[in-house]
């Protein structure tokens, strides 16, 4: 491959480059929308819950209605639950949406670096495409296309690497979560055979660092759905992706339910794992898909090979 090839290719790269960006950011941008409105609505929850603590907390009708009925003090604890469900949820929401605007603005960066390349890939195509037709005529006309299939399929496989990193990084924090939730059943476990305070500490310690994974996998997960935008290839293999952007959630419901009980540990322990397990397809799906990117190159660069022996 001379120096004008070697060009061709890296303008080929960088246009290919700014459509997937322009994908990403319209993805991103919907998901800012969305999130911007459910955190409206998380606010409202939350305040609503809030007030209902201090209701009962400050001898409101209803705390001397509760408190006729011997159940003041569960009901309480039950309207704490509810609102530090609504708390971790809104802040959460926050968090993810402070994530995507620096996603978006590095993306906006990256893009404004790209200016102008579609405008150099087409005019280097069509000196290259001049030149082997005039050095070759029909056979040159072939040799560019598959020089532009290979260069598309080499572009695919960039991008499914990248999707698949994503992945990755969203399984490391899941499987991280699992572990975290694993000690703390079995602390859980101790602490019901009579661990005492140490056990019932240890085993929250562990509860707070699942929920802190569970965070950072959330955000993950939420760029990896951005990355699988552009993966759209050849239709051997469909990506079909659920919404992982309420996981957080059902993690959060599933913990303030009632932190004490073995049952709630497990019940989240199921949530995690059923993500991760989605995740883990759709990361499958991927490797699949460069293996049939890598084959399909392995054949056009044949074909390409037996073009120049035969000319």
């Amino acid at each position: 491959m001379d120096e004008r090839d070697n060009e061709l290719a890296a303008a080929f790269e960088a246009a290919a480059r700014k459509k997937k960006i322009n994908t990403m950011l319209i993805r991103i941008q919907q998901d800012e929308s969305l999130l911007t409105e459910r955190i409206k609505s998380l606010e409202a929850v939350l305040g609503k819950e809030e007030k209902d603590v201090d209701r009962l907390e400050n001898g409101s009708i209803t705390a001397l209605f509760w408190s006729v009925l011997g159940k003041r003090d569960e009901r309480i604890d039950k309207e704490r639950e509810e609102a530090l469900a609504a708390r971790l949820k809104y802040d959460q929401a926050q968090k993810e949406l402070e994530d995507m605007e620096n996603r978006a603005v590095s993306l906006n960066a990256e893009l404004k670096a790209l200016d102008g390349c579609e405008e150099r890939y087409t005019r280097l195509f069509e000196e290259k495409r001049q030149f082997l037709l005039d050095e070759h005529g029909e056979a040159g006309r072939r040799l560019l296309n598959l020089m532009d299939d290979i260069a598309r399929a080499q572009s695919n496989i960039k991008e499914i690497r990248e999707a698949a990193d994503a992945g990755k990084r969203a399984l490391e924090l899941l499987d991280s979560a699992l572990g975290s939730l694993k000690k703390a059943e079995c602390w859980g476990r101790y602490d019901i055979l009579g661990g005492g305070v140490v056990a019932g500490m240890v085993k929250h310690d562990h509860i707070d660092e699942a929920a802190a994974y569970a965070s950072r996998a959330q955000m993950e997960m939420n760029a990896f759905k951005t990355e699988l935008a552009d993966v759209n290839l050849s239709g051997e293999l469909t990506i079909q992706i659920s919404d992982f952007t309420r996981f957080a959630d059902l993690f959060f419901d599933s913990m303030i339910a009632d932190m004490h009980v073995l049952d709630a540990i497990e019940e989240t322990e199921d949530s995690v794992a059923a993500a991760r397990a989605e995740v883990a397809s759709v990361k499958k799906k991927l490797n699949s898909l460069y293996g049939t990117e890598r084959e399909r190159i392995k054949r056009l660069e044949s074909e390409m090979e037996t073009l120049v022996i035969g000319g």
